[in-house]
């Protein structure tokens, strides 16, 4: 009986113990660009972050990082795109903005093979969205 007290004395301790950690940890802070508002803002930001994601060719942790956090600016770009675009163009960039959250998601989660895919499948569906430069 006494060990049985003494481990739940000792369980109870470390639970305590565990909950003040966590407690002191900060919050991940999630970035929050502005809303893109022009076409010429959305299509700079969707140049711009595209030509950088082309860039990356090694998926490992500092790349997933700077991935992560190109995708939040290009997500503002391709939710412009998907709310004002027509047709086909509208279906285009609503492809493309699946594939980015899907880029988002694997790269915050240091999944480099299916953030590498995705991003594939997001620039080859790229070079289909038209352009007005």
């Amino acid at each position: 009986m006494k060990k049985l007290n003494l481990i739940i004395v000792l369980l109870s301790l470390s639970m305590a113990s565990l909950a003040t950690k966590v407690e002191n940890e900060k919050p991940v802070k999630h970035l929050k660009p502005a809303d893109l508002t022009t076409l010429e803002a959305a299509e700079k930001v969707f140049l711009d972050k595209t030509a950088e994601l082309k860039k990356i060719k090694v998926f490992d942790a500092p790349s997933l990082q700077k991935i992560h956090v190109i995708t939040y600016s290009l997500e503002k770009s391709m939710a412009y795109y998907v709310e004002n675009l027509k047709g086909k163009n509208k279906a285009l960039a609503q492809a493309m903005a699946e594939q980015v959250e899907f880029v988002h998601l694997n790269s915050e989660n240091n999944r480099p093979v299916l953030t590498k895919n995705h991003l594939t499948q997001y620039l080859a569906l790229a070079r289909g969205l038209p352009l007005t430069r």
